[in-house]
């Protein structure tokens, strides 16, 4: 057997199909037909891809089968640390709402997505283009692997709380048990290291009627969020236990968060961990000058580096200015980033007029915004010529 699947599959049915297509690419697999057997799976083995069919059961013999418990394990799933990378292949015979919850899914990570009946050999087909991208990183639909959180910096707000920019609790404040839960874990002990609270002790300092039952729930919904968030906006894997840890000691803050007050040292520079930025992108229309995340010149502004902004976006410039790779997925590949980023910081450096697109949408192209004042002396230079 070449590879081996986790089929997640409650319907005896469809199950019996699936083993089929795998017996004949030659493909091994395992069955889990709920969601607590498919994460006892998940933790205990390795799998070269997964099959997860949405609606599914919590658990086997009780429990609505219901599409959010899918969703639910897909986000799971990514936030595992040995299967993270791992394609996953949603199957469903949701068809009226197919298309809005492929690219929900999309989204969240899977690769693909199967409509029930399998018609045509769409199963094998997706099974095999999902193994081919994670293999070739030569094809021209690569499989994007996302950075690996590595900690950062937590911002509580008067009423939300953000990490590396990214808001991880929307409102409320102190009327929010999670911040109430954040605000408490963040106190640390003389010797610099965050305190580590059991959950009976933990739910009585935030007034938590849940008790210790209420905080678990808390923070598995916030873990399940984050993972969510930092993946959608930053492109960033976060593990379920790499903000909040738990186990042993008690629910803690990880050792690489940091955590501050809004207003605390906004004035201070801070070390760029991942900023090696002093491009100087000299061309025939302007000169941008970008530096420990300040851009001068066409870039007007601060930028925060501490997600590597600054530095992504000096190599999109260096891209436009060569002149090769003047579209969006062009430049992506380019410089290893994804797609949806790009177009983003594409965005940011149009609206602060470093670039513009010039032409039809279809076959124009992004180039440097020429400076006014290049352009007054471009044309007083050819007035004297003349």
């Amino acid at each position: 057997m070449n590879h081996k699947a986790l089929v997640i599959e409650d319907d005896p049915t469809i199950a019996q199909e699936v083993a089929d297509i795998l017996a004949s690419l030659e493909h091994g697999h395992d069955f889990a037909s709920d969601q607590e057997t498919a994460r006892q799976r998940i933790e205990t083995n390795g799998y070269d891809y997964v099959l997860l069919e949405l609606e599914i059961p919590i658990r086997q013999g009780s429990g609505l089968s219901r599409v959010q418990n899918g969703i639910n394990l897909l986000d799971q799933i990514r936030a595992s640390s040995h299967m993270r990378h791992t394609p996953i292949i949603v199957m469903t015979d949701h068809g009226s709402d197919g298309p809005k919850l492929a690219v929900r899914l999309m989204k969240k990570g899977a690769v693909d997505f199967v409509n029930k009946p399998f018609k045509d050999g769409a199963l094998d087909r997706a099974i095999l283009d999902a193994l081919g991208r994670k293999q070739d990183r030569r094809s021209p639909l690569p499989l994007t692997a996302p950075k690996q959180f590595d900690g950062g910096t937590m911002t509580f707000f008067p009423k939300t709380v953000e990490l590396c920019g990214i808001r991880i609790v929307a409102s409320s404040g102190r009327a929010n048990l999670i911040w109430r839960i954040l605000d408490t874990l963040r106190k640390k002990r003389d010797n610099g290291k965050y305190i580590a609270y059991e959950g009976s002790e933990l739910a009585k300092l935030v007034k938590c009627r849940g008790g210790q039952n209420g905080v678990a729930g808390a923070i598995r919904d916030f873990r399940t969020n984050v993972t969510t968030l930092m993946q959608d906006e930053l492109d960033v894997t976060v593990g379920r236990q790499d903000v909040i840890r738990s186990g042993g000691q008690g629910y803690r803050l990880a050792d690489w968060i940091e955590t501050k007050t809004a207003g605390e040292n906004e004035n201070a520079v801070a070390p760029q961990k991942n900023l090696q930025c002093h491009l100087q992108c000299h061309a025939d229309r302007g000169t941008v000058n970008i530096h420990h995340g300040t851009a001068n010149g066409p870039v007007n502004g601060t930028v925060n580096d501490d997600d590597g902004t600054a530095n992504r976006r000096g190599q999109i410039i260096e891209q436009i200015r060569l002149g090769t790779n003047t579209k969006a997925p062009a430049i992506a590949n380019a410089i290893g980033c994804s797609l949806r980023t790009v177009k983003r910081d594409i965005e940011a450096l149009k609206a602060e007029g470093a670039i513009i697109f010039d032409g039809p949408a279809k076959t124009g192209r992004y180039r440097l915004q020429t400076p006014p004042q290049q352009n007054n002396l471009a044309t007083k230079a050819s007035n004297t010529t003349g």
